[in-house]
């Protein structure tokens, strides 16, 4: 009975350690059993100034297959798709108020790996625009930023 218990603790013990967030870094076992038991996670912040419901994610990839075309994963505040599991360079690009607001690329070189991608919309009212930060988490990690002037209209005055 004691060694049932042993191996029984050993396995939660390795099962935990095999599933932590930091083990899906790189090519390896450990990077397949995240995309089994995790799959593809997306995640939006946005401030109390952004209407969620502006708000379009697509998911768009280079590949001329057919399972590859432009997938809409959030519109009018609401999850429509998840992020597909496909092989190549692939972009997530997010629009405010049918305005593109920032985009994040990647190249996944295996099509069964999971990954957390990370967006966040922040808006500054005093430069009237949008601050955009997105993460993809993963063996095939990207960063981005960028900051879109919303309005620039304005800024315009007429001066006779």
């Amino acid at each position: 009975m004691r060694y049932f218990k042993n191996i029984l603790l050993s396995i939660l013990v390795f099962g935990v350690f095999a599933l932590h967030p930091s083990m899906n870094k790189q090519e390896n076992p450990f990077s397949y059993l995240h995309y089994l038991a995790y799959g593809n996670s997306l995640k939006l912040k946005y401030d109390s100034t952004i209407d969620k419901n502006q708000i379009t994610i697509k998911w768009i990839c280079e590949k001329e297959a057919i399972s590859c075309k432009e997938i809409i994963i959030m519109k009018d505040g609401r999850k429509l798709n998840s992020i597909p599991f496909e092989i190549g360079k692939q972009q997530l690009v997010v629009f405010y108020q049918n305005k593109m607001v920032g985009t994040i690329q990647q190249n996944k070189l295996v099509k069964n790996q999971a990954h957390s991608y990370y967006l966040e919309l922040i808006a500054n009212e005093l430069l009237n625009s949008i601050e955009f930060k997105g993460t993809v988490f993963g063996p095939a990690a990207s960063d981005s930023y960028s900051l879109t002037t919303t309005n620039l209209e304005r800024y315009s005055e007429n001066i006779n």
